[in-house]
């Protein structure tokens, strides 16, 4: 399967590379994720996933979970602040040597949300 990107703005053109895709097929995961609105202003959004891949000598997963509330002072300006975790494994054997990649990143998470 052949590939290639073009993104235009305005007048600027802007082309990838065209090459070859070896292997296309949809990834396993699963993701779920709702919202709960405990009055007008106020809103529980949460979700989570997991994605796996092995592909040649790569094998990957891909893990995560958040929970956040949102406070809406304004009709389209909201606050929120919640945490958020996403972990990624990711070993690469070629057979003559083993790369680990592992990352884990928690932690709190505060923002600002607009609404049109």
């Amino acid at each position: 399967m052949e590939v290639s990107g073009k993104l235009n703005l305005g007048p600027i053109e802007l082309k990838t590379d065209d090459g070859k895709l070896d292997f296309f097929a949809p990834v396993p995961n699963l993701y779920a994720h709702g919202a709960y609105g405990f009055t007008d202003r106020f809103l529980l959004r949460y979700g989570g996933g997991w994605l796996s891949l092995t592909y040649g000598d790569f094998d990957g997963s891909l893990v995560f979970a958040n929970a956040f509330l949102e406070y809406w002072p304004f009709q389209h300006v909201g606050f929120g602040a919640g945490f958020r975790y996403l972990k990624v494994d990711i070993e690469y054997d070629p057979g003559n040597k083993t790369e680990e990649y592992d990352v884990t990143l928690p932690g709190p998470m505060v923002y600002m949300a607009l609404g049109f």
